[in-house]
């Protein structure tokens, strides 16, 4: 059985440790990977482990239907166990309106379909930062416009998905410093330091429209600010160096598209 998204999933609100539970896989620390533009939560430690999970589960994909978001279920229990979510190049064309979900408590909770069922799910159309880069919310594009009833389902460490009224309309990641990652290896569980926060907030700065625009027409400017950014990461000391590694490397590979430079 394969539907669409709004008609297989249904939110099952409830505490972490009570009632089905979380299950393990949505107990895994999401991992953001800035160079892959995704967010993956799950068991899988490479690709071929992520084939494998996605064999034995049900639900949406991103390689076998089309390009969208992938929610892997338990065949069994209908329960979401993984999800590798793409974070979208577009910015938000309205800044209030991943604003507003910010004030909304977040519930923990599970999510479930029909055992067994398999959906289509659009990957999400803009993202929005907060000013710090210590919140991204990431938009679906059958989103209702100013819902009237708002709720975030933690569904894993940081992460939760947006329902307005009643249908799924996004996700959020809070802290994305802490969950940055090269690709497949595990984020580290430990707290982000705020030099690190504070370079992944001017990294972001780089990808606003006008930055991304002045590079692609090859502006010395739009150089020397990478730069800039590139000599603080590798000057910010030995702290938090892994996490400092993943946004050097991403530095470097807008360095190298734009410029052909990526030292």
């Amino acid at each position: 059985m394969r539907c669409h998204i709004a008609e297989a999933v249904t939110a099952h609100l409830h505490a972490v440790g009570t009632g089905p539970g979380l299950g393990d896989g949505m107990r895994h620390r999401p991992r953001y990977s800035l160079s892959g533009g995704y967010v993956a939560v799950g068991p899988y430690r490479d690709a071929r482990e992520r084939e494998e999970h996605a064999r034995v589960t049900s639900g949406s994909t991103d390689w076998l239907w089309g390009d969208g978001d992938e929610m892997r279920f338990e065949k069994q229990s209908g329960l979401l166990t993984s999800a590798f979510l793409a974070v979208p190049e577009e910015p938000s064309q309205d800044d209030g309106e991943g604003a507003e979900w910010l004030s909304v408590p977040a519930r923990p909770g599970g999510l479930s379909v029909t055992p067994g069922t398999d959906f289509d799910r659009s990957r999400a159309e803009s993202r929005w930062w907060d000013e710090t880069a210590s919140t991204l919310v990431c938009h679906y594009p059958e989103r209702p416009t100013r819902p009237r009833q708002r709720e975030r389902l933690a569904v894993a460490p940081g992460l939760s998905l947006l329902w307005g009224d009643g249908r799924l309309s996004g996700w959020m990641l809070e802290d994305p410093a802490r969950y940055l990652v090269h690709g497949w290896e595990p984020a580290a569980d430990t707290p982000s330091t705020a030099d690190t926060r504070a370079l992944l907030s001017a990294y972001v700065s780089l990808l606003s429209p006008a930055s991304i625009d002045a590079m692609h027409a090859g502006d010395p400017g739009a150089l020397w600010r990478l730069e800039e950014l590139r000599d603080a990461i590798a000057a910010s000391g030995s702290s938090d160096v892994p996490r400092k590694d993943v946004l050097l490397q991403a530095v470097r590979e807008l360095m190298e598209h734009w410029y052909d430079r990526g030292t």
